[in-house]
Parts: structure tokens; sequence; C-alpha cells
């Protein structure tokens, strides 16, 4: 129960962001969700689940953000931390390499030669704040196609932008 109470209180502080969710396209910038896309496109090239749960938040940036919100757990927070570090290890980091398998597998039976795809373009939100989340969709080449990467919840935080275990291939 209290594993619930912590994982709501974080996405809670999450979605409290100011986010501007007009698409903005980004291919000319050197700006972190571009440079978070390619990191995404290398993993999925060399089929690394890994390398993309690398670019998931670590434990002590959750941490952190539980430390700045620490009016919203009062007495609580060190139990809370300790709670939420045990599901992140339990069930985030396997959520997160699951997530990118899935992906993998779906474009495996559209024929996706994940060795040779390229980065198109990414379009990502302009994100105001320090901690917040966004869609992001990643846009690629492969076998003379195109093809569409989203990452429902890619997390902003201390405004770098980091992987998420909602992606899916469109």
């Amino acid at each position: 129960m209290k594993t619930v109470f912590c994982s709501a209180i974080l996405l809670l502080t999450l979605v409290s962001c100011d986010i501007d969710q007009r698409p903005q396209y980004r291919t000319n910038e050197a700006h972190t969700s571009i440079r978070m896309a390619e990191q995404v496109i290398t993993a999925l090239q060399n089929r690394s689940a890994e390398e993309y749960a690398s670019m998931f938040p670590a434990l002590r940036e959750f941490h952190e953000i539980m430390n700045a919100n620490s009016d919203v757990y009062g007495e609580s927070l060190a139990v809370a931390k300790q709670e939420f570090a045990a599901t992140y290890e339990s069930r985030l980091t396997r959520d997160v390499k699951d997530a990118f398998h899935r992906v993998l597998d779906e474009g495996d039976k559209r024929g996706i030669t994940w060795s040779t795809i390229r980065l198109d373009r990414v379009d990502a939100p302009k994100v105001a704040g320090q901690f917040a989340h966004a869609e992001v969709s990643i846009v690629f080449t492969a076998n003379g196609q195109k093809h569409r990467l989203i990452l429902e919840k890619a997390l902003i935080l201390n405004s770098q932008w980091k992987v998420s275990q909602f992606i899916k291939l469109i």
C-alpha cells in the first residue's frame, strides 16, 4: 500500500510540472531530446536493453525528486524512499528492459533490420521546469520505410531527457 502511495506521489509531482505540449521540431539544434533520441537509436541498432536502461533515471535522481518534495512525504520520507528503492530495483528497471524488448520484437515482426536504422526526426514539446514528463516521437528510417517510436512519458530531470518504460513502435 505504501509503495502505491509513494508511486502516486511521484507521478503527481511529475504531472504537476508546467509543460508546453505543442510539438517542436528540433533537428537542427543541440537539444537534449535529440541526444536522447540518438542514444535510443544506438541502443536499438545494438539491440541492447542495457544501453536503453542506462538512459532511465538512476535511483538517486528519483530520490532527489522526493527530497525536493519532502513536504509531501512529511516524516515518512525515509520510509517512502526505501520502499521506492525496492520497487525501483525489483520492478521498474525490469519493466524498462521488457518494454525495449517488446519494441525489438514488434520491429522484427515488421521486418525492421535494427542495425541499419537511421534517425530522421525528433518531435518533442518545449518543456519548462526542472522536473517534467512529455511524449516524444522518434521518426526513423529502416529498409527504406519510415517508422515512429513513441516514448509516452519521457522524463525530464534537471533539464536532462530520460527514457521510460512507456515506449512503443507505431
